[in-house]
């Protein structure tokens, strides 16, 4: 009687592992970039449909274009009573700041709040930019959602969804990648 397993049967088993590890790894690498689509398409419905109740019930836009004020803030006060936002135990949005902070691009900590779902949401304080050079007639406003709420990467195209929102509450992908994500 032997105690134990012989070189042949430890190849065996080890060869049987890499057989199966050769056939998971790639099976997880669609799953992530499943998944994080699915949470770009989430993040993208939130906005589009924030943005749409915004236009139709709100007595700040009655002329059915989106503004912003930068000292008030309408646009991301509306946009965090539209939203379904996290708030604490006294009422407070759980944010890093609100509609007050002036949160940079997806830099972390400095995000104005986040939704039930654990997205960040940046620059939606921020006052509709300039491209077309009257500065009274300010164009579109970036949004940028980091969709895993801090975890990962923290970089465009991988977690952070780039979001453009203009003064009729058109929303579309503000960059290329983004774009991508929300058709797959």
């Amino acid at each position: 009687m032997k105690n134990g397993f012989t070189m042949a049967e430890v190849l065996v088993a080890l060869s049987l592992a890499a057989i199966v590890a050769a056939l998971t790894v790639p099976l997880m690498a669609v799953q992530e970039q499943h998944s994080k689509s699915l949470r770009f398409k989430q993040a993208f419905g939130i906005a589009s449909q924030t943005t749409s109740a915004m236009l139709q019930n709100n007595p700040l836009f009655l002329n059915g274009t989106l503004t912003n004020d930068a000292t008030n803030h309408y646009f991301c006060q509306e946009f965090i009573r539209k939203a379904n936002v996290m708030y604490d135990d006294n009422g407070t949005a759980v944010d890093g700041g609100g509609c007050n902070t002036a949160s940079t691009a997806y830099n972390i900590g400095s995000y104005n709040f986040i939704t039930a779902n654990g997205m960040r949401w940046y620059d939606v304080e921020k006052d509709f930019a300039d491209y077309d050079g009257n500065p009274a007639t300010p164009d579109t406003m970036n949004i940028w959602v980091d969709v895993d709420g801090g975890k990962g990467n923290n970089t465009v195209g991988d977690d952070i969804l780039f979001i453009v929102v203009d003064r009729n509450g058109k929303v579309y992908p503000g960059d290329a990648t983004s774009q991508a994500l929300l058709i797959n």
